[in-house]
């Protein structure tokens, strides 16, 4: 875990200028899906919710396997892909996607530590993770965390002051 934990001072660092280099892209995102496996499935969930919550446009988060039983019909041109590539047996899935959907989309976007057997370009978000099998999930949540702070200012979006103010009041969905 210790490993991990300093490792932020490079991951965030490299995560936010990686995020400045395509920032004008990602800022003309308007549907954004993000695929994880094993662990990195939770980061693919967590990862789409908050850029859901701060971007305020459709943002989905999946498993690759779930993915490829379906959802791949719904990506076009306009769709972008966050692929969350840790090491382990699936990562080559990732790299599979990223090849055949380069077709579809142009949009597509590693995130991983090591990126051999992976296609990747200066696009990409290649980062040294220590990718321990347990606590890379607290790496790899960092660049979706980093997109969600940076680009909602890029569409006029604060993401610290919610669509409607009166949403829970009206709802009563929390106690005020």
């Amino acid at each position: 875990y210790a490993a991990v934990a300093r490792n932020f001072n490079v991951i965030i660092p490299r995560a936010t200028a990686w995020v400045e280099s395509i920032r004008e892209e990602l800022a003309s995102a308007r549907r954004i899906i993000v695929l994880g496996y094993k662990n990195n499935y939770a980061n693919a969930l967590e990862g789409a919710l908050k850029l859901l919550e701060t971007l305020r446009f459709g943002v989905y988060g999946y498993d690759v396997d779930e993915f490829s039983h379906g959802i791949y019909n719904s990506v076009d041109s306009d769709t972008y892909i966050l692929y969350l590539a840790s090491e382990g047996e699936y990562k080559h899935k990732i790299a599979t996607l990223s090849r055949v959907l380069k077709d579809i989309t142009k949009h597509q976007f590693v995130i991983c530590g090591d990126p051999e057997g992976i296609d990747t370009t200066s696009r990409d978000c290649v980062i040294p993770f220590i990718d321990d099998p347990v606590f890379s999930v607290m790496e790899y949540i960092l660049p979706t965390q980093i997109i969600s702070a940076t680009i909602p200012y890029d569409l006029g979006i604060d993401p610290f002051k919610a669509s409607d103010p009166n949403f829970h009041s009206k709802v009563k969905s929390k106690v005020l």
